[in-house]
């Protein structure tokens, strides 16, 4: 299991869809920075709020970190999309 993984732009609004309603990834914890908490703790907690539509955000675009892939199956170049530190 992973940490929440931090994010820059233009990885938050071209993949996660930042600020787009029910396209919003559902991933997405916002903070300075944002961050990805795809394969971690918090994972089935969003998952289980998903399914029983308490939140608003829907979207599920990537395969999470590490890798970051696309759902459509192109690999993001990580090293720009995730913050440094």
């Amino acid at each position: 299991m992973l940490s929440p993984t931090p994010l820059k732009e233009p990885h938050v609004t071209k993949v996660c869809r930042a600020g787009q309603g029910a396209a919003t990834c559902s991933f997405l914890l916002s903070g300075s920075p944002p961050f990805c908490v795809k394969r971690t703790k918090y994972e089935w907690k969003i998952r289980a709020a998903r399914r029983a539509n308490q939140i608003a955000a829907q979207g599920d675009h990537c395969s999470g970190p590490p890798a970051f892939v696309l759902k459509n199956g192109a690999e993001l170049a990580v090293a720009g999309n995730v913050a440094s530190g």
